[in-house]
């Protein structure tokens, strides 16, 4: 019997970061990293962050799941194509049907991890009328040093291939602007995506998109939003000791 490849020890912990009751609850949620060659690691569907163990993670092939996007496959295919493109078939789970969102964005270039969660604090604003006005522009410096230049907002799309195809488009379209990938990604009626370089990585900004989504909240309840200018935006994302800490801050393990 082939040996199964165990998931990297850095998704589990993060998985399980991220099942904190304020960031996620029951089976909400999920996260994936980078596998060797045309691979990915993700949480299986119907599994909890908070108690995530290594059989309720699943490793996929991503090339299929691109290609369901190019098709605008159905919900029908989406099963299909979760149950062949899974590589230890030995493994009694399937792929989060939102297989679709991590594989569009574990494609760019500086992506290698992605958390996706459904904060209480953020889904007070994706879920408001408010949601374009709260989440414009950058409030604070950490949001830039963390978050980056701006924020990458979808419109509502159904889980699965919809929102894959949404956060594909949209993704990419934010490259082309920004020169580099979106790392907070707000899904109207719906969540929050943290993509970046490591599990600490999208641990930090999550929670800084959940300080962000408190602040702005409270800021819009005391008359209204300050905006940084774009000119504070690119001076904090060139400063020298932003790199810096940026290093730091994404090398550090989840235990510390």
């Amino acid at each position: 019997m082939k040996k199964q490849v165990a998931p990297p020890s850095d998704l589990v912990e993060l998985s399980r970061a991220l099942g904190d009751p304020d960031l996620a609850i029951l089976s909400e949620g999920n996260v994936s990293c980078r596998a060797d060659g045309d691979a990915c690691w993700i949480k299986a569907s119907g599994a909890s962050l908070a108690t995530l163990s290594e059989t309720e993670v699943v490793r996929v092939r991503s090339e299929p799941i691109m290609r369901l996007l190019d098709a605008a496959s159905n919900d029908e295919n989406i099963a299909e194509c979760l149950h062949n493109a899974k590589i230890d078939d030995a493994r009694p789970t399937r792929a989060s049907i939102e297989a679709t969102m991590h594989a569009a964005l574990l494609e760019l270039d500086g992506v290698s991890w992605v958390g996706h969660t459904h904060p209480a604090a953020i889904n007070a604003i994706t879920c408001s009328l408010r949601f374009g006005e709260l989440l414009a522009g950058r409030i604070f410096p950490e949001e830039v040093v963390v978050l980056g230049p701006a924020s990458l907002l979808i419109e509502y799309a159904d889980p699965g291939v919809p929102l894959g195809i949404a956060v594909r488009d949209g993704a990419r379209e934010y490259v082309k602007r920004y020169r580099q990938p979106p790392r907070a990604i707000y899904l109207k009626n719906h969540g929050f995506i943290a993509a970046g370089s490591s599990a600490r990585d999208v641990l930090n900004i999550t929670l800084m998109a959940v300080k962000s989504a408190k602040v702005r909240t409270a800021a819009a309840m005391l008359g209204g939003l300050s905006f940084m200018s774009d000119e504070d935006v690119r001076r904090m994302g060139a400063r020298a000791d932003v790199e810096y800490r940026k290093k730091i801050m994404v090398e550090r393990e989840i235990s510390k």
